[in-house]
């Protein structure tokens, strides 16, 4: 009997779109730009931005808004930007294309973690401040 050739079916995307760019399975430019720019940069980004102007105005913090919805954001942010860092990590290993982008998403990766350290460890003296001087900021001291 002769060998017949089966046809070989393309692998079926499985997982919300969530999981399949934790794995690494969607597009660089996608993972980069969408999830790494838009969703985990500007919208997250954003949101903490008013967020943290309203409770740490630097005067009186806002009535309303305090500890509990600082540290909401913060575990949403936090793992929307791990989320947002591991799946980039691994579409640009996965990448067939041209090699320089796979490195230059490693790089502006490696580059953004690093300033995203230091962004959170002088967000750490802020709020020390903030708690060590009853809700303003040391005067003179910003």
């Amino acid at each position: 009997m002769a060998d017949s050739v089966l046809p070989v079916e393309a692998p079926v995307k499985k997982g919300s779109y969530f999981a399949r760019h934790w794995r690494g399975e969607l597009s660089l430019p996608k993972s980069w730009w969408v999830n790494g720019v838009l969703i985990s940069g500007v919208l997250v980004g954003g949101a903490g931005l008013g967020l943290f102007t309203a409770v740490f105005n630097l005067s009186h913090p806002a009535p309303g808004l305090g500890w509990t919805e600082t540290a909401i954001y913060l575990a949403i942010a936090i793992s929307v930007y791990i989320w947002a860092v591991v799946g980039t990590w691994r579409a640009a290993g996965k990448y067939k294309g041209p090699a320089l982008w796979k490195w230059l998403a490693w790089i502006g990766i490696c580059a953004g973690v690093l300033m995203s350290v230091r962004v959170v460890a002088g967000d750490l003296v802020t709020v020390q401040q903030v708690l060590t001087y009853g809700g303003t900021l040391q005067p003179g001291r910003q």
